[in-house]
């Protein structure tokens, strides 16, 4: 979990949350076995977190236990290249300047084009989503069914509404 700038790939990542949207600095590490958040990122953010069953300790490249020490707490997050999106946990570390790190599972999951020379990502950007933004978006679906079965009720033609991209 460790970042030199020139030798790694960092992207900015829209992260989005309930009341708002943010830009994060992300590292992609496919050395880093899993997903990573870094705690102050979390605590900044107001995430909520889950205990580990099992807690990891957790190394750094250079061998030296993280500053951290034994990770006890992780969260899920929505990951989103494109049209892909998958649920994925991100453990709770102390990363230094780093945000975020998308690891192996990650790569795994997404498989993205990478430019090694250019240490540029191709593609689609990544977005993350918090569960708070999934149920807003999922809120807002239910609002226009109840507006249209109302609309039907009274015979009255429904308003078409703008609905999000992802649900037409």
């Amino acid at each position: 979990m460790y970042s030199i700038k020139e030798d790694s790939i960092t992207v900015p990542i829209d992260l989005c949350m309930w009341h708002k949207k943010t830009k994060v600095e992300t590292l992609l590490d496919c050395g880093a076995t899993k997903n990573f958040i870094n705690a102050q990122t979390l605590e900044k953010l107001g995430m909520g977190t889950h205990l580990l069953q099992h807690p990891r300790t957790v190394q750094n490249v250079n061998g030296m236990e993280n500053q951290a020490g034994t990770i006890t707490k992780y969260c899920n997050l929505y990951v989103k290249k494109g049209q892909e999106k998958k649920k994925q946990w991100f453990f709770i570390a102390n990363l230094g300047r780093d945000h975020l790190i998308l690891g192996h599972p990650w790569f795994q999951a997404f498989n993205p084009r990478i430019n090694w020379v250019k240490n540029e990502l191709e593609g689609e950007n990544v977005i993350i989503e918090m569960a708070g933004y999934q149920s807003k978006k999922t809120m807002q679906i239910d609002n226009i069914a109840q507006q249209w079965a109302e609309c039907a009720a009274q015979n009255k033609p429904a308003q078409t509404p703008e609905i999000p991209e992802e649900y037409q």
